[in-house]
């Protein structure tokens, strides 16, 4: 039996691939969403990995402590790049910190330094506030470097050990940490996902039920209308056979636009495509579960709705709106965490924000297989469940 269904399984998919047009909803559609979605909320992915904020240092100082601090912001995950003062003005910058001249003999001193922080308005304000953050931060562990230096009685400002003063403090900052600090999530609080990180496993979610639910549906119907159901029911297929075949070859179909996809966000992380940095996570058996779990459910549904409908054209319109309504409501467009309780729990009706939990799980939280065993779980319940109504309801008899 498992020979029949599967030929009948690549009979499906070879059909697919006949039609050029399906070629642009498997893989020009999405590719064009990933990048619309990606780039309007937020750029670069908000996933386990930090991501380097780009910061430009003009230092009217330079001295010894200037030095000291800039180093101390390259160890705050910025990605620095110092620029002269004379062209501080003449270039558009995302965030440009400010060292004031004289910054070194008025610390020696005793007295306050003020520096400045300038920010670009059409700046990321995630990454604008993590700036802010890692700028404190930095300083704050500079102004423990000097009073650790203070106390051993080798007080900083002298312009005779101006060096000796700079090699302190690099000694210093390159010991290990006296205390260690390690934050989590506590409850059920977690981050947003934003950017890439919600826009190519949202985009990926949404164009694997449409293009199943349009291309299956569509020729499910034509082939009742035309009687090649009936025709294919005689020996040597049986009816069981022949909805098993159908069904193996809309999950295939799901897992080679799945494949298609995972490359493309591949190819889109590595190249760091409008500032991606974007990573399928740390385990791919949970990934491959996933997607083989929502396969399974995207073809119960399109089988179901391939039996009760009557004609391609309503399988047409009904898989163009399900997919999207299903896309809106279950997550893919926008986190879930954004809406209100009572939305987000009906967007659970649908496969698609199950799917969506368990990719956040293992993409921007950085979970294992454990994690979306209760989503892949889910899923599998949703194809058995219409896919056992869709076979009651399709009429395959000779």
């Amino acid at each position: 039996m498992i020979g029949p269904v599967l030929r009948l399984g690549i009979n499906e998919l070879r059909l697919t691939a006949k039609d050029r047009s399906n070629l642009v909803w498997m893989l020009v559609m999405p590719i064009v969403f990933i990048l619309f979605f990606g780039s309007v909320t937020g750029g670069a992915s908000r996933g386990p990995a930090d991501t380097t904020i780009a910061l430009a240092v003009v230092d009217a100082d330079v001295s010894w402590l200037s030095r000291g601090l800039v180093e101390a912001l390259e160890g705050e995950d910025f990605a620095v790049t110092e620029v002269p003062p004379g062209e501080a003005a003449a270039e558009a910058r995302r965030r440009t910190l400010i060292i004031p001249s004289g910054m070194a003999e008025a610390v020696a001193s005793g007295e306050q330094v003020t520096l400045l922080l300038v920010t670009d308005p059409d700046a990321s304000i995630e990454a604008s506030a993590a700036a802010e953050i890692n700028v404190v931060r930095a300083l704050t562990r500079l102004i423990g470097h000097l009073v650790e230096m203070d106390d051993a009685g080798g007080a900083p400002g002298s312009l005779d050990l101006r060096m000796d003063s700079l090699a302190e403090l690099r000694r210093l900052a390159a010991r290990e940490p006296l205390v260690q600090l390690e934050s989590a999530f506590a409850g059920q609080g977690r981050p947003t996902p934003s950017g890439f990180g919600q826009a190519i496993p949202g985009m990926m979610t949404q164009f694997i039920i449409m293009m199943v639910m349009l291309a299956g549906g569509v020729y499910l119907t034509e082939e009742k209308l035309s009687g090649v159901l009936r025709r294919l029911a005689v020996a040597p297929f049986t009816p069981r056979t022949l909805i098993l075949g159908k069904v193996t070859g809309l999950v295939l179909l799901a897992l080679v636009q799945s494949a298609l996809l995972i490359a493309v966000g591949t190819a889109i992380g590595r190249l760091g495509i409008l500032g991606a940095d974007f990573y399928w996570g740390s385990s791919p058996a949970g990934l491959i579960l996933m997607l083989v779990a929502f396969a399974v459910a995207t073809a119960g549904i399109t089988l179901f709705f391939g039996a009760v409908l009557s004609s391609p054209s309503q399988a047409g319109a009904v898989g163009w709106l399900a997919g999207m309504i299903m896309a809106g409501l279950g997550g893919c467009w926008w986190p879930l965490e954004l809406v209100p309780g009572w939305l987000r729990a009906a967007g659970h009706i649908f496969p698609t924000a199950w799917m969506m939990d368990g990719l956040h799980d293992l993409v921007s939280f950085g979970r294992g297989v454990e994690a979306v065993l209760p989503e892949a779980a889910i899923l599998l319940a949703y194809g058995a469940l219409f896919g056992l109504l869709g076979a009651r309801f399709l009429k395959v008899h000779a």
